[in-house]
């Protein structure tokens, strides 16, 4: 998994955190993020093997915490577009059932909520 500076992440640890320092875990602590918790990436540091260790804005003096234990928060913008196309497709449903009753009575009907 891939993290940037500056990027949200989301808390999956329930529990106590274990600091590092050089790269080894520390005692536990009760001040880091809990589980649900979003915190903003201040730094990123790889460790001994595949251990990478995140800094964060909102924990600045504590230290490191174990990237494994975070989740990005995907920023997708707001769209209505979907809903917009529904209604497109519900009038467009619509005016094609009009019609058709139009042509087998012979004469013009209006959409009643117009």
């Amino acid at each position: 998994m891939s993290f940037r500076v500056g990027q949200k992440v989301c808390c999956i640890k329930d529990g106590k955190w274990k600091l590092c320092s050089d790269g080894m875990p520390g005692p536990p602590i009760v001040d880091g993020p809990q589980k649900g918790d979003i915190v903003t990436i201040e730094r990123i540091e790889d460790s001994y093997g595949d251990i990478v260790w995140l800094f964060f804005a909102e924990h600045k003096n504590i230290g490191a915490f174990d990237a494994r234990f975070f989740r990005p928060i995907v920023d997708r913008p707001t769209s209505i577009a979907i809903f917009n196309k529904m209604l497109l497709n519900d009038e467009q449903r619509n005016r094609s059932e009009l019609e058709r009753l139009n042509e087998e009575r012979g004469a013009p009907m209006e959409l009643p909520f117009q």
